[in-house]
């Protein structure tokens, strides 16, 4: 075997190496592109999508509560519809109940507006982050609050209102851990 200084042989090792590297580089970016997707913060109501319900308490009351999420409209929309049976304790039952559509305006930020069975109509700007939507509701010249959506486990949800007071504190008025139908 004749000597070649042009091409030693640790040479040609390096070069394999580094070109099987070079090959496998597309395909770590790739897969880091949609591991990064995968964790896209903006599709919390996808994740939130489905039939939910809990047996808990509203308003100092028994109450049996579902919610829904779906795509609506052509997939232009969610529509989420929230519902709280509510029983006194002279049994006599109350119901409220509303209706919303959210609109994705960016990756994490939402536009909606509400209707509720108290004839309420409230405009929503709504954020995001991986398990929660915060949704804040109202207007200075009627009332003001916000809902969060917070993803607890898989097929837990905790849904938590509150009112802003006069002195622009945050006052807690429900809230209730549902888990998914």
């Amino acid at each position: 075997m004749a000597f070649n200084a042009n091409r030693a042989p640790h040479k040609d090792k390096l070069n394999t190496g580094t070109m099987k590297k070079i090959r496998l580089l597309p395909f770590l970016l790739l897969l880091s592109c949609y591991s990064f997707s995968q964790e896209d913060t903006g599709d919390i109501p996808g994740k939130l999508k489905g039939n939910w319900k809990a047996n808990g308490t509203a308003f100092g009351m028994p109450a049996t509560i579902t919610m829904s999420w779906a795509p609506v409209l052509q997939e232009k929309f969610y529509r989420l519809k929230y519902s709280m049976v509510m029983t006194g304790k002279d049994g006599n039952q109350t119901v409220f109940e509303g209706t919303a559509y959210y609109k994705q305006v960016t990756a994490n930020t939402f536009t909606a507006t509400w209707f509720d069975s108290q004839g309420s109509m409230h405009p929503i700007t709504a954020s995001s982050d991986a398990t929660m939507l915060t949704s804040r509701w109202g207007t200075p010249e009627t009332q003001q609050g916000k809902t969060t959506y917070q993803l607890i486990r898989n097929n837990d949800v905790q849904v938590t209102d509150y009112i802003l007071k006069k002195d622009g504190t945050w006052s807690l008025f429900n809230q209730n851990t549902l888990t998914r139908d």
